[in-house]
């Protein structure tokens, strides 16, 4: 990476792979806030010197393989830019089976050492952010936001369910950020009658929990299985979330499912 003329370049360069809602979050949306700013703000998976003469500031995304640490490296070594690396997740301690078996310890070394290159650090709460300090003493805590048309956007009719991902632990100060009262609310629905009995449910019902999960006992889904007339009912010996092949199976289930 050589670029010799900084003198006419302003801009931001979000280098992702793009997609999911990780992308969405944490480089695609405030990109989008900067060229609300007239900043000019892109994106991509390709790093380059005509991008980089473009450009005086280049922002990723918790950093951490071999070939793509070694081109942030050359970059820090150039000078000639300012780098930016956010980190949204408790990724020294993960709390999913995929994310255990993708941080490595060599995966983790890189990413600390890609921190400590970056002129400025992000992350989504203050307790990330204590931890990133020891790695370097500039990091800044910028929540997840979405844009402000989209609190106000009406819900569409789905004739089929919806499946989101909570995230990991940490998520929850995120989650809470605004108060606690929807997850009081929640609470207290657990403690009222739900208008049917769940012996009276006829349509077709995937039942899945897991024997570790500590958010809710498995005594909750023994009860289910045990009460829903002709629940399809698959215990495993995950936690929580599960992982990748239980999401599959999830979803082709639900795909042969009529709307």
């Amino acid at each position: 990476m050589t670029v010799t003329d900084t003198s006419s370049r302003l801009g931001v360069y979000g280098w992702s792979p793009g997609g999911g809602g990780v992308h969405q979050h944490r480089i695609a949306e405030p990109l989008r806030v900067l060229r609300t700013l007239g900043v000019s703000a892109q994106s991509g998976v390709q790093l380059d010197d005509v991008i980089l003469s473009q450009v005086d500031t280049v922002l990723v995304h918790t950093l951490h393989d071999e070939r793509n640490s070694y081109g942030w490296e050359l970059l820090a070594k150039s000078d000639s830019h300012r780098m930016v690396i956010d980190v949204d997740d408790w990724w020294w301690r993960p709390d999913w089976k995929p994310f255990r078996r993708a941080y490595t310890p060599d995966a983790l070394a890189r990413l600390y050492r890609n921190v400590e290159l970056a002129h400025v650090v992000t992350t989504t709460t203050a307790v990330l952010a204590d931890y990133l300090s020891r790695y370097n003493s500039n990091v800044h805590v910028v929540p997840n936001t979405v844009p402000a048309w989209l609190l106000q956007h009406p819900s569409p009719h789905r004739p089929r369910p919806v499946v989101g991902y909570q995230g990991s632990a940490h998520h929850m100060t995120d989650c809470l950020r605004p108060g606690v009262d929807g997850w009081i609310d929640d609470d207290i629905a657990f403690t009222r009658p739900w208008g049917f009995e769940v012996e009276s449910i006829r349509v077709p019902v995937y039942l899945a929990y897991g024997r570790a999960d500590n958010l809710v006992p498995a005594a909750h889904g023994d009860w289910l299985a045990e009460h829903i007339p002709n629940a399809e009912v698959h215990v495993s010996d995950a936690g929580h979330l599960g992982d990748d092949s239980d999401v599959e199976a999830q979803m082709a289930w639900l795909a042969g499912r009529p709307g």
